[in-house]
């Protein structure tokens, strides 16, 4: 699934660091509406 990410918001490894906090808190925010 992260490859699925990655590969649709073109996430490099790199940049996945600072992504994984955002990430996670879009997976948070989905739940809540969910």
């Amino acid at each position: 699934m992260i490859d699925a990410v990655s590969s649709r918001w073109h996430v490099t490894t790199d940049d996945f660091r600072s992504y994984d906090d955002l990430y996670r808190a879009v997976r948070a925010h989905l739940r809540a509406v969910a």
